[in-house]
């Protein structure tokens, strides 16, 4: 009985330990009250580490729908924050919206082929309440991702379709184009009548239970007639609906901040400086249409990679550089102090910044924060 007990205590904790997150943290769970819908809309945010409240660094929207479905949405979390831990894209905030069971039907249909469909009133909850509230109290900018599955699935690509402007990319799990009265396909061929400003990306995977509409799919988005337009789908014919995620997301990110993580390799891998930072993230904002900022990392270490060649002053103009992408990572001021005494410079002025920036940060425990005080004396 004790051994039994002791196995599934184990099984518990290992269960408990999958769920922890490296890069991110879940802020707050809260609810919307949508005057739209007229119901409440159950939503979960997830932030990054050096995310805050008081500092003017935005960041990208990610909106993971279906929260109610934990394996899924962990899974999406759980790939976002591998893929952010190792580089291979930006910091964004993630806001997982929950769908009432009773409700999730309704919220994916159209008036045109179910007289009760909300997905019009869905819309303006998304873009009319969601989208500001996160704006207003999450920093997030105009980078906008939308990842949804089967129903969610369709509806996102809807909205890809419909609303191309207000989407920068969409994630498109096991959906269908066509339902009574609806024909998405339609709508993906009017896209090469609109104007873009900066590259959109559609991504969509479809399995055995939607196989038939793969192909369809595929003539049509080839039709479409603008550079900008990034769109790819994948088949798994075998595959069952539920497995479907896992095949799909980590992939799709990878297509989607390809062009960000070139940039950002220009840094870590070639002889590319402190000088060509902005130009490399002019790029980005060119490309992308907003501005997504390089890796924490990347940009920590190009400071170590000049300080270890006893280039110091270009090891404090890269950390300078850094402070201004990440004003709550104090540590930084710790190593231009280091940098500055090796140049025989005063560091009264970097030892008040290091203080003040310490003394606002959330990026660390207290403890920590006695550590770092301790290694200034």
């Amino acid at each position: 009985m004790k051994k039994t007990i002791l196995i599934i205590l184990s099984l518990c904790s290992l269960l408990t330990n999958a769920q922890q997150l490296e890069r991110y943290k879940k802020l707050k769970d809260t609810v919307l009250i949508s005057k739209f819908l007229n119901y409440e809309k159950s939503v979960s945010i997830y932030v990054p580490l050096e995310w805050q409240s008081n500092i003017k660094k935005t960041f990208p929207l990610t909106v993971v729908f279906d929260r109610q479905n934990t394996r899924i949405e962990q899974h999406i979390i759980h790939t976002i924050d591998f893929l952010t831990s190792t580089d291979q894209m930006p910091s964004t905030v993630i806001v997982s919206v929950n769908s009432k069971r009773n409700k999730r039907f309704i919220e994916t249909s159209y008036p045109k082929n179910n007289e009760k469909g909300l997905a019009e009133k869905n819309k303006d909850f998304l873009f009319k309440e969601l989208i500001p509230f996160t704006e207003k109290n999450f920093k997030t900018n105009t980078f906008r991702l939308f990842i949804g599955h089967s129903r969610y699935g369709y509806f996102v690509s809807d909205l890809f379709a419909n609303h191309t402007k207000d989407l920068n990319a969409v994630i498109a799990i096991e959906p269908f184009f066509t339902s009574h009265k609806i024909n998405l396909l339609e709508d993906f061929e009017a896209i090469s009548l609109k104007t873009v400003d900066c590259h959109k990306y559609y991504r969509y995977t479809i399995g055995r239970d939607s196989h038939l509409q793969f192909n369809p799919a595929q003539e049509t988005l080839a039709k479409i007639n603008k550079p900008k337009i990034n769109t790819k789908g994948a088949l798994y014919p075998e595959s069952d609906h539920f497995a479907i995620p896992a095949l799909t997301v980590s992939n799709a990110l990878y297509d989607i901040f390809e062009f960000w993580s070139r940039q950002q390799n220009n840094l870590r891998y070639t002889e590319f400086g402190i000088d060509d930072i902005e130009k490399l993230q002019h790029k980005v904002r060119k490309h992308y249409g907003e501005n997504l900022t390089f890796s924490l990392s990347v940009l920590y270490g190009m400071g170590f990679s000049h300080y270890n060649k006893n280039e110091y002053a270009k090891s404090i103009k890269v950390w300078s550089k850094f402070l201004e992408y990440y004003p709550n990572f104090s540590q930084a001021y710790l190593n231009i102090m280091k940098a500055e005494k090796k140049l025989n410079l005063n560091t009264e002025h970097t030892i008040l910044k290091f203080k003040n920036s310490l003394k606002n940060s959330d990026f660390y425990t207290d403890d920590r924060k006695i550590e770092m005080i301790k290694s200034l004396e």
